[in-house]
């Protein structure tokens, strides 16, 4: 891992991919730490912002992660991942089920797929919006 830094020490893709490798591993520090690099060198890197707001998530910073994920989406409105982290946010998290409802659809919309998981969530979301009212 190192050796990438050492031989493109400025390179946002490299300090992306490293904060990746760390996010994977669970050393949120030190994935932070690489994603925020990143961003200092590409303050518009999707992919960054996207990943911080599933460190804060994990962190229960809630309002910090929607912000991140607005932010990728911000920098890319097709960023479907952004969508689904939103959509997961909304749902779990801050049970606002007709904003999620909206994220997992437009992920749907944007991968061009139904991803089988992702339409699970959607009918069950929709019953539980159905059961609210």
């Amino acid at each position: 891992i190192s050796t990438i830094l050492n031989k493109y020490p400025q390179s946002t893709l490299s300090l992306t991919n490293l904060g990746l490798i760390y996010l994977q591993k669970n050393n949120l520090k030190l994935a932070d730490k690489h994603f925020s690099a990143s961003l200092k060198l590409t303050p518009a890197n999707p992919i960054a912002h996207n990943h911080k707001g599933v460190i804060y998530r994990q962190q229960g910073q809630f309002d910090k992660a929607l912000a991140s994920y607005k932010l990728a989406i911000q920098y890319k409105p097709d960023y479907a991942n952004a969508h689904l982290n939103i959509g997961i946010l909304y749902d779990i998290y801050l049970r606002k089920l007709s904003k999620a409802l909206q994220e997992y659809e437009q992920y749907q919309t944007l991968t061009g797929k139904q991803d089988s998981t992702v339409k699970k969530w959607i009918i069950g979301l929709k019953r539980r919006i159905k059961r609210s009212k």
